[in-house]
């Protein structure tokens, strides 16, 4: 059985660690949603206009 090259791998982590060692794996994306939600929960505490445009070009 033969792996095909033109998937795309997309995994999730769930620290620092994790994304580093996911990438050297050979994951094309790494998503961590507790990184990215605790971004997003600082710009929105801190620039709240900011959140409300990019969730406007999130939900199209």
């Amino acid at each position: 059985m033969a792996l095909n090259p033109h998937i795309r791998a997309i995994a999730r982590a769930s620290s620092e660690e994790a994304i580093q060692k996911l990438q050297r794996g050979g994951a094309d994306a790494v998503v961590s949603p507790y990184i990215t939600g605790g971004r997003r929960m600082a710009t929105a505490a801190l620039r709240p206009e900011v959140m409300h445009f990019v969730d406007g070009m999130i939900t199209g």
